[in-house]
């Protein structure tokens, strides 16, 4: 069997401090500072809340639900180590299941793993 391994980068709607995007529309960032970099495949921004999509790549399609997971996710403090609930239980981002291998308040890093039958 072959394993596939795509990875998931997820951070809070407000871009990067140090880049100037008052000028940027959101879907012009994720077209060159996030896809574009070829380090992300797909992204989405959406509202701190979880309730409105702001922008997203093409066919990436994330539910209500999935934003509501997230924005727990970034709220979470996490158990007395530090280990919070995403990253024992992942998450589910456009339809796919993520393992969280790091979730802290600034960033959470997923990778989605697929089993390929010969």
């Amino acid at each position: 069997m072959a394993r596939y391994a795509s990875p998931l980068s997820l951070r809070p709607s407000a871009p990067d401090p140090n880049t100037n995007t008052s000028t940027l529309p959101f879907a012009a960032y994720i077209d060159t500072s996030l896809v574009g970099t070829h380090n992300v495949d797909r992204a989405a921004i959406f509202s701190a809340t979880g309730d409105s999509v702001w922008a997203t790549s093409p066919s990436f399609n994330v539910s209500p639900q999935e934003m509501q997971a997230v924005v727990t996710a970034y709220k979470d403090p996490g158990d007395a180590t530090g280990v919070k609930k995403v990253q024992s239980e992942g998450l589910h981002i456009a339809g796919e299941r993520f393992v969280v291998l790091k979730a802290d308040e600034r960033s959470i890093y997923g990778k989605k793993v697929r089993t390929l039958l010969p």
